[in-house]
């Protein structure tokens, strides 16, 4: 597989994309936790929020472990990344 070279510009472009999908994660499952305690809300959209709670948990911790790795200088190919 083809070696990634960033620049530290790209890198820190990156991270910076990774925090910001980390906190849009975080606000849809806030998003999704009023829908889901809501009594007023139809039952299948309470259950459809109580399920994307739970994937937008992961997703927010896979954007947050992922700037960390690139934070502390781990290769953009290790971490999934294609050229």
């Amino acid at each position: 597989m083809p070696d990634i070279t960033w620049t530290p510009a790209q890198r820190a472009a990156e991270i910076a994309i990774l925090r910001v999908e980390a906190e849009r994660c975080d606000t849809a499952r806030d998003d999704a936790r009023t829908t889901a305690d809501d009594p007023s809300a139809r039952p299948a959209d309470r259950d459809f929020s109580r399920r994307a709670i739970t994937a937008h948990q992961d997703n927010a911790h896979h954007y947050r472990t992922t700037a960390e790795a690139l934070e502390s200088g781990a290769d953009p190919v290790e971490l999934g990344y294609t050229s």
